[in-house]
Protein backbone atom coordinates (compact mmCIF):
# COMPACT_ATOMS: atom_id res chain seq x y z
CA UNK A 1 0.00 0.00 0.00
CA UNK A 2 1.78 3.12 -1.14
CA UNK A 3 0.65 5.82 1.08
CA UNK A 4 0.41 9.98 0.12
CA UNK A 5 2.88 12.92 1.52
CA UNK A 6 -0.29 13.76 3.25
CA UNK A 7 -1.32 10.32 4.67
CA UNK A 8 2.15 10.47 5.51
CA UNK A 9 1.86 13.86 7.37
CA UNK A 10 -1.13 12.74 9.18
CA UNK A 11 0.18 9.38 10.60
CA UNK A 12 3.48 11.71 12.08
CA UNK A 13 0.94 14.09 13.30
CA UNK A 14 -1.12 11.72 15.12
CA UNK A 15 1.65 9.69 16.65
CA UNK A 16 2.83 13.55 17.88
CA UNK A 17 -0.41 13.79 19.46
CA UNK A 18 -0.69 10.75 21.33
CA UNK A 19 -3.83 9.38 19.16
CA UNK A 20 -2.67 5.88 18.98
CA UNK A 21 0.56 3.79 19.99
CA UNK A 22 3.32 3.49 16.60
CA UNK A 23 2.47 0.13 16.23
CA UNK A 24 -1.23 0.82 15.89
CA UNK A 25 -0.67 3.50 13.03
CA UNK A 26 1.46 1.65 11.32
CA UNK A 27 -0.90 -1.83 11.69
CA UNK A 28 -4.00 0.44 10.68
CA UNK A 29 -1.32 2.03 7.28
CA UNK A 30 0.38 -1.13 6.84
CA UNK A 31 3.72 -0.02 7.21
CA UNK A 32 6.44 -1.21 8.64
CA UNK A 33 7.79 0.54 12.03
CA UNK A 34 11.17 1.13 10.71
CA UNK A 35 9.83 2.84 7.64
CA UNK A 36 7.58 5.27 9.56
CA UNK A 37 10.16 6.52 11.75
CA UNK A 38 12.32 6.88 8.59
CA UNK A 39 9.51 9.04 7.64
CA UNK A 40 9.35 10.63 11.33
CA UNK A 41 12.88 11.35 11.83
CA UNK A 42 13.07 12.98 8.18
CA UNK A 43 10.00 15.03 8.73
CA UNK A 44 11.73 16.50 11.93
CA UNK A 45 14.99 16.96 10.42
CA UNK A 46 13.36 19.01 7.48
CA UNK A 47 11.38 21.08 10.55
CA UNK A 48 14.83 21.71 12.56
CA UNK A 49 16.41 22.58 8.93
CA UNK A 50 13.37 25.15 8.30
CA UNK A 51 13.95 26.64 12.02
CA UNK A 52 17.51 27.84 11.02
CA UNK A 53 16.84 30.52 8.51
CA UNK A 54 20.47 31.46 8.57
CA UNK A 55 21.56 28.20 7.51
CA UNK A 56 21.82 27.07 3.72
CA UNK A 57 19.65 24.87 3.14
CA UNK A 58 22.07 21.62 1.76
CA UNK A 59 20.46 18.49 0.16
CA UNK A 60 21.12 15.77 2.85
CA UNK A 61 23.05 13.44 0.67
CA UNK A 62 25.22 16.60 -1.12
CA UNK A 63 28.19 14.92 -0.73
CA UNK A 64 27.03 11.59 -2.24
CA UNK A 65 25.90 13.96 -5.05
CA UNK A 66 28.97 15.69 -5.53
CA UNK A 67 30.77 12.26 -5.72
CA UNK A 68 28.18 10.82 -8.60
CA UNK A 69 28.31 14.28 -10.53
CA UNK A 70 32.41 13.98 -10.55
CA UNK A 71 32.06 9.91 -11.11
CA UNK A 72 29.91 10.86 -14.42
CA UNK A 73 32.65 13.71 -15.44
CA UNK A 74 34.94 11.15 -15.39
CA UNK A 75 33.12 8.62 -17.48
CA UNK A 76 32.14 11.27 -19.80
CA UNK A 77 35.99 12.62 -20.33
CA UNK A 78 36.49 8.54 -21.00
CA UNK A 79 34.12 8.29 -23.44
CA UNK A 80 34.94 11.44 -25.27
CA UNK A 81 39.06 10.09 -25.60
CA UNK A 82 37.96 7.23 -26.53
CA UNK A 83 35.50 8.22 -29.51
CA UNK A 84 38.53 10.80 -30.68
CA UNK A 85 40.88 7.44 -30.91
CA UNK A 86 38.23 5.57 -32.71
CA UNK A 87 37.67 8.73 -35.07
Amino acid sequence: MTLSPEEKLELILASFRGEASMADLCRRAQVPESTFRDWRDRFIAAGTAALHPNKPKVHADWAALTRENGRLKTVVADLSVENLVLK
